[in-house]
Protein backbone atom coordinates (compact mmCIF):
# COMPACT_ATOMS: atom_id res chain seq x y z
CA UNK A 1 0.00 0.00 0.00
CA UNK A 2 1.21 3.59 -0.95
CA UNK A 3 0.94 6.37 1.49
CA UNK A 4 -0.29 9.20 0.02
CA UNK A 5 -1.11 11.71 2.74
CA UNK A 6 1.34 14.48 2.35
CA UNK A 7 -0.21 17.10 4.13
CA UNK A 8 2.84 16.88 6.86
CA UNK A 9 5.33 15.85 5.01
CA UNK A 10 8.78 17.93 4.42
CA UNK A 11 11.02 17.51 1.29
CA UNK A 12 14.25 15.36 2.98
CA UNK A 13 16.58 17.80 1.71
CA UNK A 14 19.86 16.72 4.15
CA UNK A 15 19.71 13.07 2.21
CA UNK A 16 19.05 14.93 -1.18
CA UNK A 17 21.82 17.29 -0.96
CA UNK A 18 24.59 14.24 -0.16
CA UNK A 19 23.30 12.24 -3.07
CA UNK A 20 24.01 15.51 -4.99
CA UNK A 21 27.85 14.68 -4.00
CA UNK A 22 28.03 11.62 -6.10
CA UNK A 23 25.87 13.30 -8.66
CA UNK A 24 28.35 15.83 -8.81
CA UNK A 25 31.51 13.64 -8.86
CA UNK A 26 29.43 11.82 -11.62
CA UNK A 27 29.26 14.93 -14.15
CA UNK A 28 32.88 15.05 -13.78
CA UNK A 29 33.46 12.03 -15.27
CA UNK A 30 31.21 12.45 -17.88
CA UNK A 31 33.73 14.67 -19.31
CA UNK A 32 37.05 14.79 -18.06
CA UNK A 33 38.35 12.64 -20.97
CA UNK A 34 35.92 14.47 -23.20
CA UNK A 35 38.76 16.17 -24.92
CA UNK A 36 41.61 13.46 -24.73
CA UNK A 37 40.34 10.64 -25.44
CA UNK A 38 41.09 10.34 -29.00
CA UNK A 39 44.75 11.62 -28.37
CA UNK A 40 44.97 9.36 -25.80
CA UNK A 41 43.95 6.51 -28.38
CA UNK A 42 46.54 7.85 -30.88
CA UNK A 43 49.19 7.61 -27.49
CA UNK A 44 48.84 4.39 -27.06
CA UNK A 45 47.87 2.97 -30.89
CA UNK A 46 48.73 5.40 -33.80
CA UNK A 47 46.89 3.20 -36.39
CA UNK A 48 44.13 3.80 -34.54
CA UNK A 49 41.26 5.45 -36.60
CA UNK A 50 38.02 7.04 -35.55
CA UNK A 51 35.83 4.16 -36.16
CA UNK A 52 37.81 2.74 -33.19
CA UNK A 53 37.10 5.39 -31.21
CA UNK A 54 33.82 5.19 -31.43
CA UNK A 55 33.83 1.59 -30.71
CA UNK A 56 35.64 2.79 -27.12
CA UNK A 57 33.31 5.28 -26.71
CA UNK A 58 30.65 3.33 -27.10
CA UNK A 59 31.61 0.61 -24.42
CA UNK A 60 30.74 3.00 -21.79
CA UNK A 61 27.35 3.18 -22.67
CA UNK A 62 27.06 -0.82 -23.29
CA UNK A 63 27.97 -1.25 -19.68
CA UNK A 64 26.19 1.64 -18.46
CA UNK A 65 22.52 0.42 -20.60
CA UNK A 66 23.46 -3.71 -19.26
CA UNK A 67 23.99 -2.11 -15.67
CA UNK A 68 21.39 0.43 -15.19
CA UNK A 69 18.23 -2.22 -15.02
CA UNK A 70 20.37 -4.41 -13.06
CA UNK A 71 20.67 -1.35 -10.57
CA UNK A 72 16.80 -0.18 -11.17
CA UNK A 73 16.01 -4.26 -10.37
CA UNK A 74 18.30 -4.20 -7.49
CA UNK A 75 17.11 -1.05 -5.83
CA UNK A 76 13.05 -2.31 -6.41
CA UNK A 77 14.04 -5.34 -4.82
CA UNK A 78 15.92 -5.02 -1.50
CA UNK A 79 14.46 -1.48 -1.26
CA UNK A 80 18.40 -0.40 -0.92
CA UNK A 81 19.89 2.95 -2.17
CA UNK A 82 23.25 3.20 -0.15
CA UNK A 83 24.73 -0.22 -1.09
CA UNK A 84 23.99 -0.34 -4.93
CA UNK A 85 25.86 3.21 -4.88
CA UNK A 86 28.68 2.52 -3.55
CA UNK A 87 29.36 -0.66 -5.43
CA UNK A 88 28.56 1.91 -8.50
CA UNK A 89 31.56 4.19 -7.55
CA UNK A 90 33.42 1.08 -6.67
CA UNK A 91 33.62 0.15 -10.39
CA UNK A 92 34.51 3.58 -11.22
CA UNK A 93 37.16 3.36 -9.27
CA UNK A 94 38.73 0.54 -10.85
CA UNK A 95 37.95 1.55 -14.22
CA UNK A 96 40.01 4.31 -13.60
CA UNK A 97 42.57 2.83 -12.31
CA UNK A 98 43.18 0.81 -15.46
CA UNK A 99 42.90 3.69 -17.84
CA UNK A 100 45.56 5.12 -16.44
CA UNK A 101 47.95 2.34 -16.53
CA UNK A 102 46.89 1.45 -20.20
CA UNK A 103 50.49 2.64 -21.03
CA UNK A 104 51.45 -0.46 -19.31
CA UNK A 105 49.88 -2.65 -21.70
CA UNK A 106 51.24 -4.44 -24.57
CA UNK A 107 50.11 -3.08 -28.06
CA UNK A 108 48.22 -6.47 -28.42
CA UNK A 109 45.57 -5.68 -25.40
CA UNK A 110 45.84 -2.00 -25.16
CA UNK A 111 42.70 -2.49 -27.55
CA UNK A 112 40.82 -4.73 -24.86
CA UNK A 113 42.10 -2.91 -21.59
CA UNK A 114 40.77 -0.10 -23.12
CA UNK A 115 37.45 -1.17 -23.56
CA UNK A 116 37.17 -3.12 -20.26
CA UNK A 117 38.12 0.41 -18.40
CA UNK A 118 35.13 2.28 -19.63
CA UNK A 119 32.92 -0.45 -19.57
CA UNK A 120 33.99 -0.90 -15.85
CA UNK A 121 33.29 3.06 -15.31
CA UNK A 122 29.62 2.67 -17.75
CA UNK A 123 28.47 0.38 -15.16
CA UNK A 124 29.53 2.35 -12.35
CA UNK A 125 27.90 5.26 -13.99
CA UNK A 126 24.52 3.15 -13.71
CA UNK A 127 23.81 3.82 -10.27
CA UNK A 128 23.31 7.65 -10.92
CA UNK A 129 20.04 6.09 -11.85
CA UNK A 130 19.77 5.24 -8.39
CA UNK A 131 20.50 8.32 -6.94
CA UNK A 132 18.07 10.36 -9.58
CA UNK A 133 15.03 8.06 -8.62
CA UNK A 134 15.94 7.99 -4.83
CA UNK A 135 15.51 11.90 -5.23
CA UNK A 136 12.41 12.18 -7.12
CA UNK A 137 10.38 10.03 -4.25
CA UNK A 138 12.35 11.90 -1.37
CA UNK A 139 10.26 15.06 -2.04
CA UNK A 140 6.93 16.10 -1.66
CA UNK A 141 5.77 17.34 -5.22
CA UNK A 142 5.95 21.03 -4.76
CA UNK A 143 9.84 20.50 -4.40
CA UNK A 144 10.01 17.99 -7.12
CA UNK A 145 11.18 19.89 -10.03
CA UNK A 146 13.23 21.73 -8.18
CA UNK A 147 15.02 18.78 -6.29
CA UNK A 148 15.67 17.23 -9.70
CA UNK A 149 16.70 20.15 -11.81
CA UNK A 150 19.06 20.94 -8.78
CA UNK A 151 20.13 17.52 -8.91
CA UNK A 152 20.90 18.18 -12.80
CA UNK A 153 22.34 21.12 -11.79
CA UNK A 154 24.85 19.11 -9.79
CA UNK A 155 26.02 17.16 -12.91
CA UNK A 156 26.05 19.71 -15.02
CA UNK A 157 28.47 21.55 -12.50
CA UNK A 158 30.92 18.35 -12.26
CA UNK A 159 30.60 18.29 -16.14
CA UNK A 160 31.98 22.16 -16.30
CA UNK A 161 34.78 20.87 -13.76
CA UNK A 162 35.61 18.05 -15.89
CA UNK A 163 37.67 19.70 -18.75
CA UNK A 164 39.29 21.93 -16.40
CA UNK A 165 40.72 19.30 -14.45
CA UNK A 166 42.04 18.08 -18.01
CA UNK A 167 43.36 21.40 -18.90
CA UNK A 168 44.93 21.59 -15.99
CA UNK A 169 47.33 18.85 -17.00
CA UNK A 170 47.82 20.17 -20.25
CA UNK A 171 51.39 21.53 -19.51
CA UNK A 172 52.34 18.05 -18.65
CA UNK A 173 52.06 17.29 -22.69
CA UNK A 174 51.80 13.92 -24.48
CA UNK A 175 55.11 12.03 -22.90
CA UNK A 176 56.39 8.81 -21.72
CA UNK A 177 57.87 10.02 -18.27
CA UNK A 178 57.12 7.83 -15.51
CA UNK A 179 56.40 7.82 -11.38
CA UNK A 180 56.75 4.30 -10.23
CA UNK A 181 55.65 2.02 -13.11
CA UNK A 182 53.19 4.89 -14.31
CA UNK A 183 53.14 6.88 -16.93
CA UNK A 184 52.06 10.21 -15.79
CA UNK A 185 51.67 13.02 -18.63
CA UNK A 186 48.16 15.12 -19.35
CA UNK A 187 46.42 11.99 -20.28
CA UNK A 188 46.96 9.70 -17.63
CA UNK A 189 47.03 12.73 -14.64
CA UNK A 190 43.12 13.34 -14.45
CA UNK A 191 42.79 9.68 -14.09
CA UNK A 192 44.75 9.25 -11.17
CA UNK A 193 42.60 12.45 -9.98
CA UNK A 194 39.52 11.09 -10.44
CA UNK A 195 40.86 7.69 -8.36
CA UNK A 196 41.49 9.77 -5.48
CA UNK A 197 38.22 12.17 -5.43
CA UNK A 198 35.81 9.57 -6.13
CA UNK A 199 37.53 7.30 -2.95
CA UNK A 200 36.76 10.51 -0.81
CA UNK A 201 33.69 11.11 -2.13
CA UNK A 202 32.66 7.59 -1.72
CA UNK A 203 33.66 7.42 1.81
CA UNK A 204 31.57 10.43 2.24
CA UNK A 205 28.75 9.08 1.07
CA UNK A 206 28.67 5.97 3.37
CA UNK A 207 29.18 7.89 6.82
CA UNK A 208 26.51 10.67 6.11
CA UNK A 209 24.03 9.02 3.58
CA UNK A 210 20.35 7.77 5.55
CA UNK A 211 17.48 7.64 2.71
CA UNK A 212 14.42 8.89 3.43
CA UNK A 213 10.81 8.22 0.95
CA UNK A 214 8.18 10.91 1.65
CA UNK A 215 4.72 9.78 0.44
CA UNK A 216 5.86 6.44 -0.21
CA UNK A 217 4.53 3.23 2.12
CA UNK A 218 5.00 -0.24 0.40
CA UNK A 219 3.00 -3.47 0.84
CA UNK A 220 4.88 -5.35 3.57
CA UNK A 221 3.48 -9.11 2.02
CA UNK A 222 3.68 -8.92 -1.33
CA UNK A 223 6.71 -8.83 -3.37
CA UNK A 224 5.15 -7.65 -6.49
CA UNK A 225 6.50 -4.41 -8.23
CA UNK A 226 4.46 -1.22 -6.94
CA UNK A 227 5.43 0.37 -10.40
CA UNK A 228 3.47 -2.17 -12.40
CA UNK A 229 0.11 -2.03 -10.53
CA UNK A 230 -2.37 0.31 -9.44
CA UNK A 231 -2.82 1.12 -5.53
CA UNK A 232 -5.08 2.67 -3.45
CA UNK A 233 -5.79 4.25 -0.42
CA UNK A 234 -8.60 5.56 2.01
CA UNK A 235 -8.69 8.58 0.04
CA UNK A 236 -6.53 7.63 -3.08
CA UNK A 237 -6.49 5.58 -6.83
CA UNK A 238 -3.37 5.56 -7.71
CA UNK A 239 -3.57 4.41 -11.25
CA UNK A 240 -1.22 2.81 -13.64
CA UNK A 241 0.55 5.30 -15.64
CA UNK A 242 0.29 6.28 -19.27
CA UNK A 243 2.84 3.41 -21.43
CA UNK A 244 2.30 6.31 -24.17
CA UNK A 245 4.05 8.98 -22.38
CA UNK A 246 6.62 6.79 -20.70
CA UNK A 247 7.87 6.32 -24.45
CA UNK A 248 7.90 9.20 -25.53
CA UNK A 249 9.88 10.84 -22.80
CA UNK A 250 12.51 7.58 -23.03
CA UNK A 251 12.35 8.89 -27.41
CA UNK A 252 13.55 12.20 -25.93
CA UNK A 253 16.00 11.04 -23.86
CA UNK A 254 17.59 9.00 -26.71
CA UNK A 255 17.49 11.79 -29.10
CA UNK A 256 19.34 14.05 -26.52
CA UNK A 257 22.18 11.50 -25.42
CA UNK A 258 22.52 11.16 -29.06
CA UNK A 259 23.25 14.58 -29.69
CA UNK A 260 25.61 14.66 -26.70
CA UNK A 261 27.93 11.27 -27.11
CA UNK A 262 28.04 12.58 -31.03
CA UNK A 263 29.60 15.61 -29.72
CA UNK A 264 32.45 13.72 -27.38
CA UNK A 265 33.28 11.39 -30.11
CA UNK A 266 33.75 13.76 -32.66
CA UNK A 267 34.76 17.27 -31.29
CA UNK A 268 38.39 16.49 -31.01
CA UNK A 269 38.79 14.97 -34.50
CA UNK A 270 36.51 17.70 -36.36
CA UNK A 271 38.34 20.66 -34.85
CA UNK A 272 41.49 19.57 -35.92
CA UNK A 273 40.29 18.60 -39.59
CA UNK A 274 37.90 21.96 -39.22
CA UNK A 275 40.32 24.80 -37.90
CA UNK A 276 44.16 23.23 -37.77
CA UNK A 277 43.92 22.44 -34.12
CA UNK A 278 46.88 20.41 -32.99
CA UNK A 279 45.91 18.09 -30.32
CA UNK A 280 46.89 20.35 -27.25
CA UNK A 281 44.90 23.05 -28.97
CA UNK A 282 41.47 20.48 -29.43
CA UNK A 283 42.09 19.04 -25.70
CA UNK A 284 42.55 22.81 -24.29
CA UNK A 285 40.18 25.18 -26.18
CA UNK A 286 37.48 22.31 -26.77
CA UNK A 287 37.65 21.61 -22.72
CA UNK A 288 37.31 25.94 -22.43
CA UNK A 289 34.55 25.39 -24.63
CA UNK A 290 32.74 23.32 -22.80
CA UNK A 291 33.56 24.51 -19.20
CA UNK A 292 31.94 27.83 -20.23
CA UNK A 293 28.90 26.28 -21.99
CA UNK A 294 28.63 24.28 -18.78
CA UNK A 295 28.67 27.49 -16.43
CA UNK A 296 25.72 28.57 -18.66
CA UNK A 297 24.12 25.56 -18.09
CA UNK A 298 24.51 25.65 -14.37
CA UNK A 299 22.88 29.06 -14.46
CA UNK A 300 19.56 27.81 -16.52
CA UNK A 301 19.29 24.75 -14.24
CA UNK A 302 19.02 27.14 -11.42
CA UNK A 303 16.45 28.98 -13.11
CA UNK A 304 14.35 26.29 -13.41
CA UNK A 305 14.74 25.54 -9.85
CA UNK A 306 14.10 28.87 -8.26
CA UNK A 307 12.89 31.55 -10.91
CA UNK A 308 9.27 31.96 -12.39
CA UNK A 309 10.80 29.19 -15.39
CA UNK A 310 9.62 26.38 -12.84
CA UNK A 311 6.27 27.33 -13.55
CA UNK A 312 6.07 27.04 -16.77
CA UNK A 313 5.00 24.13 -18.81
CA UNK A 314 7.30 21.34 -19.13
CA UNK A 315 6.40 20.25 -22.49
CA UNK A 316 6.89 24.00 -23.93
CA UNK A 317 10.65 23.74 -21.84
CA UNK A 318 11.26 20.60 -23.94
CA UNK A 319 10.59 22.29 -27.10
CA UNK A 320 12.14 25.09 -26.90
CA UNK A 321 15.66 22.89 -26.14
CA UNK A 322 14.75 20.54 -29.24
CA UNK A 323 15.21 23.98 -31.39
CA UNK A 324 18.37 25.03 -29.88
CA UNK A 325 19.81 21.98 -30.49
CA UNK A 326 18.38 22.48 -34.66
CA UNK A 327 19.75 25.49 -34.57
CA UNK A 328 23.24 24.43 -33.42
CA UNK A 329 22.87 21.70 -36.07
CA UNK A 330 21.98 23.92 -38.92
CA UNK A 331 24.23 26.62 -37.91
CA UNK A 332 27.03 24.06 -37.72
CA UNK A 333 26.25 22.48 -41.03
CA UNK A 334 29.05 22.85 -43.95
CA UNK A 335 26.69 25.09 -46.49
CA UNK A 336 28.16 26.40 -49.63
CA UNK A 337 27.55 29.66 -48.38
CA UNK A 338 30.33 29.04 -46.20
CA UNK A 339 33.55 29.23 -48.63
CA UNK A 340 36.75 28.90 -47.10
CA UNK A 341 38.13 25.25 -47.66
CA UNK A 342 40.28 23.12 -45.48
CA UNK A 343 44.12 22.47 -45.33
CA UNK A 344 45.82 19.17 -45.22
CA UNK A 345 47.93 18.18 -42.37
CA UNK A 346 51.35 19.58 -43.56
CA UNK A 347 53.44 16.84 -43.31
CA UNK A 348 57.52 16.98 -42.24
CA UNK A 349 60.51 16.67 -45.30
CA UNK A 350 60.85 13.32 -46.47
CA UNK A 351 57.87 12.09 -44.22
CA UNK A 352 54.43 10.63 -44.80
CA UNK A 353 53.46 10.38 -40.89
CA UNK A 354 50.14 13.42 -40.31
CA UNK A 355 51.37 13.99 -36.57
CA UNK A 356 48.62 15.85 -35.12
CA UNK A 357 50.75 16.69 -32.55
CA UNK A 358 52.74 19.09 -34.22
CA UNK A 359 50.04 20.06 -36.88
CA UNK A 360 46.38 20.21 -37.42
CA UNK A 361 44.35 19.74 -40.24
CA UNK A 362 42.72 17.53 -42.54
CA UNK A 363 44.10 13.73 -42.69
CA UNK A 364 44.14 12.58 -45.91
CA UNK A 365 42.62 9.44 -45.26
CA UNK A 366 39.24 11.90 -45.62
CA UNK A 367 37.96 11.81 -48.94
CA UNK A 368 35.59 14.45 -47.94
CA UNK A 369 38.32 17.02 -47.54
CA UNK A 370 38.15 18.55 -50.81
CA UNK A 371 34.47 19.21 -50.52
CA UNK A 372 33.75 19.94 -47.13
CA UNK A 373 33.47 24.03 -46.33
CA UNK A 374 34.73 25.11 -43.09
CA UNK A 375 32.19 26.61 -40.93
CA UNK A 376 33.89 29.72 -39.58
CA UNK A 377 35.22 29.36 -36.04
CA UNK A 378 33.62 32.11 -34.53
CA UNK A 379 30.34 30.52 -35.52
CA UNK A 380 31.49 27.04 -33.44
CA UNK A 381 32.34 28.54 -30.61
CA UNK A 382 29.17 30.38 -30.41
CA UNK A 383 27.19 27.71 -30.75
CA UNK A 384 29.44 25.32 -28.43
CA UNK A 385 28.95 27.55 -25.65
CA UNK A 386 25.28 29.25 -25.82
CA UNK A 387 22.89 26.55 -28.00
CA UNK A 388 24.43 23.44 -25.98
CA UNK A 389 24.21 25.54 -22.93
CA UNK A 390 20.35 26.44 -23.18
CA UNK A 391 19.72 22.86 -25.71
CA UNK A 392 20.83 20.54 -22.38
CA UNK A 393 19.19 21.79 -19.58
CA UNK A 394 16.05 22.68 -21.06
CA UNK A 395 15.50 19.48 -22.43
CA UNK A 396 17.17 17.36 -20.27
CA UNK A 397 15.81 18.59 -16.75
CA UNK A 398 12.11 19.09 -17.90
CA UNK A 399 12.00 15.78 -19.70
CA UNK A 400 13.47 13.86 -16.32
CA UNK A 401 10.72 16.02 -13.87
CA UNK A 402 8.15 14.81 -16.58
CA UNK A 403 8.75 11.80 -16.82
CA UNK A 404 9.09 11.35 -12.95
CA UNK A 405 5.60 12.86 -12.93
CA UNK A 406 4.09 10.65 -15.60
CA UNK A 407 5.18 8.06 -13.39
CA UNK A 408 3.96 9.42 -9.99
CA UNK A 409 4.11 8.81 -6.50
CA UNK A 410 5.65 5.07 -6.56
CA UNK A 411 9.19 3.52 -6.54
CA UNK A 412 10.83 4.89 -9.96
CA UNK A 413 14.15 2.85 -9.51
CA UNK A 414 13.30 0.08 -11.99
CA UNK A 415 11.87 2.48 -14.73
CA UNK A 416 14.71 5.10 -13.79
CA UNK A 417 16.93 1.74 -14.82
CA UNK A 418 15.43 1.67 -18.06
CA UNK A 419 15.00 5.59 -18.65
CA UNK A 420 19.18 5.10 -18.30
CA UNK A 421 19.65 2.28 -20.20
CA UNK A 422 17.78 3.81 -23.10
CA UNK A 423 20.02 6.59 -22.81
CA UNK A 424 22.93 4.34 -22.67
CA UNK A 425 21.86 2.55 -25.82
CA UNK A 426 22.11 5.66 -27.61
CA UNK A 427 25.20 5.92 -26.84
CA UNK A 428 26.06 2.97 -27.46
CA UNK A 429 24.89 2.99 -31.58
CA UNK A 430 25.54 7.21 -31.59
CA UNK A 431 29.58 7.22 -32.34
CA UNK A 432 29.13 4.11 -34.33
CA UNK A 433 26.91 5.68 -36.50
CA UNK A 434 28.50 9.26 -35.82
CA UNK A 435 32.16 7.58 -36.77
CA UNK A 436 30.95 5.64 -40.00
CA UNK A 437 29.37 8.76 -40.96
CA UNK A 438 32.39 11.27 -40.26
CA UNK A 439 34.26 9.07 -42.54
CA UNK A 440 32.38 9.41 -45.43
CA UNK A 441 31.43 12.25 -45.18
CA UNK A 442 32.60 14.66 -42.67
CA UNK A 443 29.99 16.48 -40.92
CA UNK A 444 27.63 16.68 -42.99
CA UNK A 445 25.82 13.16 -42.75
CA UNK A 446 26.01 13.31 -39.15
CA UNK A 447 24.52 16.54 -38.77
CA UNK A 448 21.63 15.66 -41.26
CA UNK A 449 21.34 12.25 -38.80
CA UNK A 450 21.09 14.48 -35.88
CA UNK A 451 18.86 16.69 -37.21
CA UNK A 452 16.12 14.10 -38.58
CA UNK A 453 15.95 12.86 -35.05
CA UNK A 454 15.33 15.99 -33.90
CA UNK A 455 12.54 16.50 -36.47
CA UNK A 456 10.69 13.06 -35.44
CA UNK A 457 10.87 14.32 -31.02
CA UNK A 458 8.99 17.64 -31.67
CA UNK A 459 6.64 16.14 -33.77
CA UNK A 460 5.85 13.30 -31.23
CA UNK A 461 5.67 15.74 -29.09
CA UNK A 462 2.62 17.99 -30.89
CA UNK A 463 1.13 14.65 -31.67
CA UNK A 464 0.65 13.38 -28.18
CA UNK A 465 0.80 16.62 -26.38
CA UNK A 466 -2.26 15.55 -24.09
CA UNK A 467 -0.88 12.48 -23.05
CA UNK A 468 2.38 14.08 -21.52
CA UNK A 469 1.14 14.96 -18.72
CA UNK A 470 1.39 14.26 -14.99
CA UNK A 471 -0.15 10.69 -13.23
CA UNK A 472 -3.72 12.15 -11.62
CA UNK A 473 -4.30 10.27 -8.47
CA UNK A 474 -8.17 9.50 -8.13
CA UNK A 475 -10.30 11.21 -5.34
CA UNK A 476 -12.37 8.75 -4.09
CA UNK A 477 -15.76 10.08 -3.21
Amino acid sequence: MIHLDLNNAKTDWYSIYISYVLLFLAGVQMTVYYTSMWTYLQFLDPTSDINILGVIIASFSVGQGVASPIFGWWCQRTRQIKIPTIVGSAFIILGNMLYAVLPNCSNGSVFTMFLVSRILVGIGAASSGVLRAYIATACIPDDRRKAVSLAIAMVVGGITIGPLIQACFAGLGVTHNKILFMTVNMLTAPSIVMVIIYIIGTIFFWLKFVPVFIGIEEPKKSKQSIEDQSLETDKFILPNYDMTAVVICNFINFVQSSIGTNLEALATVLVISMYNWTDQDAILYNGLLIAASSLLSCKNYFLQAFSFVKNIDQRKLILFGLFVFLSFHLLNYPWFFYTEKLDYIPLDENSTIENTAIHGGCSRKFEWCETITRVPVAIYIATMIICLAYGFPFTFNPNNTLYSDVLGPRRQNSMMGIFEAVGAFARVIGPMIGGYLFNISGPKYTMIFQTVLLVLAVLTIFIFWKRLVPLKLIIKS
